[in-house]
Order: C-alpha cells, then structure tokens, then sequence
C-alpha cells in the first residue's frame, strides 16, 4: 500500500511540474521566472528544495518572523551555511521513514506525502528568485497535521489522567501564544504597504522588495508618492558588474522599476502638458526595453507613448527589432500598421516644423525652426512667444529674455509676450535672465495689480516676490487661490508657502 501510495503521488507531481511547463509556454512569462533554461540557481536547486522543506516544517512549528518574501541569498553555493540544516534535516526524516516504514508506517506516508506535495513548489524549479514561501507550506503541511493527530489521539490513548491534563494545559498555553503571534502579524498583511515594509525590514536592499514597496506607496496616495518614487527610483539604479548570479534577476526588477517610473511621468507630463516629462518617461522606457527586449507589454507601452508624442516613426524601428525576434507574433504587426497610420505628414512650414518638435521634446531643432520661420516672417508676434518657450524648455534662460524684451517693448499690448517675460523676469533659475526691476516696471504700466485671472495674479505675485515684497506676493496669490477650484489650486499653494517663508519660486 505505502509503494503505491509513493507512486502515485511521484505521478501527480510530475503531472504538476508538466502542466507548469505548458502554462509558462501559454503564458509566454519571462525567462527569470519561467520554468525552463536558463535557470539563474540551477546549481543550487537542490539547497533550495532543502530548504524549502526545513522551512516548511519549522516555520508551521514555530511561526517566527513570516513575511511574504524570502529571497535566495546574495552570496551563496550548494554548500552555504543557510543550507546545511535543511540537508541534515531532509536526512535525517528520510532515513527514518525507511527504518520505520514497518513500525511507524503512518510516519512514513506522512513525510513522503509531504516531499511529494511541497514538489512543485519547493523550487526544485525555477519559481522566480524567492529561497521559501509561507503560503507554499499550506498544502505540503497537511501529512503534519495528520501525523499530529495520530500522536495526540494514542497519547491520549495510552497516558494516564494526570498525564493528559497537564498536555492539555500545555497545549492551551502555546494556543494562546500562537493566538498572540498572529495577532502581532495580521498588521503585516493589512495591505501592500504593510506587507512590504515588513519585509523591507528584513531585507532592506533586495531590489525586489524596493520595487514592490515602491509602488505600494505611489499607488497607495495619501501623500506617500514621494517616499514611493524614491524607492522605485532606487529600484532603477544601475546593475553594478559584480551583481554574480544575481545581475539578471536585478536588471529584471531594474527595468521594472524603470517602466513603472516612466507610465507615471508619462501620465503626468500628458496631463500638464509638460514635453520633458514625456521626453523623460520616453527615454525610462527605452532604457527599460534595452533590458527586456522581448516583451511585447513594455514595447506597446514605449510605442504608443511615442505615438501620442506624435513620434510614431521613433516607434517603428523598435517593433521592427521585436519581429525580428519573434516573426509569428501577429499582434507585433498589427501594432506597426497602427503606427504606420499614425505617422503625420511632413510639416508645411518652418512654424509647423517647430510645432512638431516641440510635442516631440526636441526642443533644440525646434528653436532653430522657429528661427527659420521668424526669417520668413519676422511680423508673427506668436513666434516670439514660441521661440522664447523652446529656449526655456532648452535652458536657455538668457535667450529667451533677449527674445521677448525686444518683442514686448515692439507689441506692449500683447498680453502673451509680456506675462511670458514677467514670468521669465521673475522665476528664471539663471539670474543673468531675472530682473525684478524691469518686472516691476512693466506692472505698474499694465497695472497688473488690478488684475482678476489667477494665472496673471500668480505671475504678478511671482515678480514680487522676486523683488523682495512678499507681503504684496502673498495677497495677490491669496487672491488666486480663492478664486481658483481647490483641485486646480496646488502649485499657487506651493509658491504660497515659499513667499510665506521668504523664497522666491523658481521654474523647473
């Protein structure tokens, strides 16, 4: 009966590992954790199906520090210290299953069934870059819990009455005490930002767990998206060379981190309207498919960003790469007629050249289409206003003002052109630029206090501020906000506080 059982239970756990394999061909997962070659710890699989094992049964014994992720050493070989007790343990179990397997018959169905359950997942194969699980231990533990009950009920069986109240006294005790831990624990796993931060505890530098808690955070709001994007940005740092076995496995998260940074910036920068954001999150995204070249989610996202950008044509060359890697992926195809579609014609003038660069973060070709344009017709007064936004988009801070003095002081009635260089005046980060002198001056002709917009009033206030008359700047502003929605508010607040401090506000 045991040799059947044992054969059996060997047959499901190779069906399982079967079924592994088809799913991670159906699913087309990532070769870091995917069940087939190359296998980043294929030296040490046995280690880790050890370990897998002593954890399994120590940690349900002794539910000591559990936390959601437990990551394969840095620093390790088949023979690693970390090892050496699963290996004696796993030893010692087996050798008694087999002396006992007449006597204890039901010890040796249990461990067996237990080694045969925790297969799978015992990291015998590739599950990813985790050592052990808690949740693994569920299943793989039940022969425990089997084996548990037979010893209490012969216990209780073949031990005399004094005997038996006093284990069960005991057994209330450690009740208590596990009822107690788990009470300690359950905050752990409350949400993603207390699971991680748990396991940030342990592992503080496991790229993985910088990348996961990362993004608890910035997903999590509640003002903590700063804290979440220093993670994540920690995450994207640079793989060193000596990364070992690990450098793989940490340019994986990397690029990770990388995509997970450019869709927010990206998403920012659309919604402001900002080109370096979106030029930003484009390069992030780029970086990150040079590290995972093959996986088509990345490269949509990086396409259709570029696509919005209104540089399908960058685009196209990426997805031309990826179907040379995979010539039957029909959905590759289809996203490069979509972009081919998307490809704008070639612009009709200089001014629309400039236009176009500018959408597409190219900011120095576009400040010499805007050149070419005002060549053609130096009379267009929103070329001044473009050209000198290219500058400043460029950091050119000191072009930009030569570019729109001379065109305020020839159109003074164009609102645009001069809030742009009161502006400039005032929150240039180049002091060569500001001038809150000339800003002041060119108030008093407007008579810019008298104004109702808030972006003006945010603009005049800036220039006071520049000037040193922050009690002025933090009426005027105070006037912006409260006529401004609460949601539409947040950057007047921001420069609120740095006049009520005694700052000036700079652009970035």
């Amino acid at each position: 009966v045991l040799i059947e059982k044992v054969v059996w239970l060997g047959v499901g756990l190779f069906l399982a590992l079967g079924f592994m394999k088809v799913m991670n061909a159906a699913l087309g997962m990532p070769e870091l954790v995917a069940v087939s070659d190359p296998d980043l710890f294929k030296d040490i699989r046995p280690g880790i199906a050890a370990y897998s094992l002593w954890f399994s049964v120590t940690k349900t014994i002794l539910p000591l520090n559990l936390v959601a992720y437990v990551p394969i050493p840095q620093e390790v070989s088949l023979f690693s210290p970390v090892f050496l007790p699963a290996y004696l343990f796993a030893a010692v179990g087996t050798a008694a299953a087999f002396v006992l397997y007449k006597r204890a018959p039901w010890f040796t169905v249990s461990w067996f069934a237990m080694i045969f359950l925790l297969g799978p997942v015992s990291g015998i194969v590739p599950l990813g870059t985790h050592l052990a699980a808690d949740r693994y231990t569920y299943l793989a533990t039940l022969p425990l819990a089997a084996l548990f009950a037979v010893a209490v009920a012969k216990f209780e069986r073949d031990s005399p009455d004094s005997q038996r109240a006093l284990a069960f006294a005991a057994a209330g005790v450690l009740c208590a005490g596990l009822a107690y831990g788990t009470r300690i624990l359950i905050p752990n796993w409350k949400d993603s930002v207390a699971l991680w931060t748990s396991v940030s505890r342990l592992f503080p530098e496991n790229r993985q767990v910088m990348l996961n808690l990362g993004d608890a955070y910035v997903d999590a709001g509640k003002g903590e998206e700063k804290r979440g994007m220093e993670l994540l940005e920690r995450a994207a740092a640079p793989v060193p060379e000596d990364a070992g076995r690990w450098e793989e496995a940490d340019r994986y998260m990397r690029s990770l981190a990388l995509q997970n940074i450019a869709i927010r910036l990206g998403n920012e920068g659309e919604a402001e309207g900002d080109a370096k954001k979106v030029e930003e999150a484009i390069r992030l995204l780029k970086e990150a498919v040079q590290e995972r070249p093959k996986d088509t989610e990345l490269l949509v996202t990086v396409c259709q960003l570029l696509a919005r950008a209104g540089r399908a044509d960058e685009a196209i060359p990426l997805v031309d790469r990826a179907i040379e890697e995979m010539p039957d992926y029909e959905a590759l195809k289809d996203l490069r007629e979509q972009l081919l579609s998307a490809v704008p014609p070639p612009p009709a003038s200089p001014e629309q050249a400039g236009d176009r660069a500018m959408v597409q973060g190219k900011f120095d070709d576009a400040i010499q289409h805007y050149k070419a344009a005002l060549a053609e017709d130096a009379e267009n007064q929103d070329l001044y206003g473009k050209l000198a936004r290219a500058q400043v988009e460029s950091n050119r801070y000191v072009d930009a003002r030569r570019t729109l003095e001379p065109a305020v002081q020839r159109w003074p009635d164009n609102p645009g052109l001069t809030y742009s260089l009161l502006w400039l005046l005032a929150t240039a980060p180049d002091d060569a630029a500001r001038d809150a002198d000339l800003g002041l001056e060119i108030i008093r002709r407007i008579n810019g206090d008298e104004q109702t917009q808030p972006q003006l009033l945010d603009i005049i206030a800036a220039v006071y501020a520049e000037a040193g008359q922050f009690d002025k700047a933090i009426l005027l502003l105070r006037r912006a906000i409260d006529t401004t929605p609460p949601a539409q508010a947040s950057a007047f607040r921001e420069r609120m506080e740095l006049y009520q401090q005694g700052k000036p506000f700079r652009m970035r």
